[in-house]
């Protein structure tokens, strides 16, 4: 009974965490993803979509606590284990990484100026009309 409990507020816990973070892409994005679509964005092992447009992943070079908790939840990976993840795919010529951006701005003119753009920022960033959060399923 007491691991029960604690096994549900363990999955609560987390998924509160990763509530802070949300996928945001270019209004004109189509696809419907999954979670583990995200997940193989950001390895580099989707890079298309179902009409052929390429796929850029992004996120903020200044990494928040909603960044670091999307990489650990959806990617599964820590951040440290990701970067070194790119760094050995990009170091045998297979594939490149997402787009690090300095500030929201630039994050967000990105996203708006690319269709296949997708990217990882916190709930509490202010969207414009050519950028929305895109809704996933599980």
């Amino acid at each position: 009974m007491y691991l029960n409990k604690l096994l549900i507020i363990l999955l609560l816990s987390s998924s509160v965490v990763f509530a802070n973070a949300i996928i945001i892409t270019n209004k004109n994005f189509k696809d419907t993803l999954t979670i583990n679509d995200v997940k193989s964005i950001f390895l580099g092992k989707k890079t298309r979509l179902s009409d052929q447009t390429l796929l850029y992943p992004a996120y903020l070079e200044t990494l928040d606590e909603s960044t670091l908790s999307f990489f650990t939840q959806v990617i599964k990976k820590p951040y440290r284990k990701f970067n070194k993840y790119w760094i050995k795919r990009v170091f045998s010529g297979h594939g490149v990484p997402p787009k690090r951006l300095k500030n929201i701005g630039q994050l967000l003119k990105y996203v708006s100026e690319n269709k296949g753009a997708i990217a990882i920022v916190s709930n509490k960033v202010k969207l414009d009309g050519d950028i929305k959060v895109l809704p996933l399923s599980w």
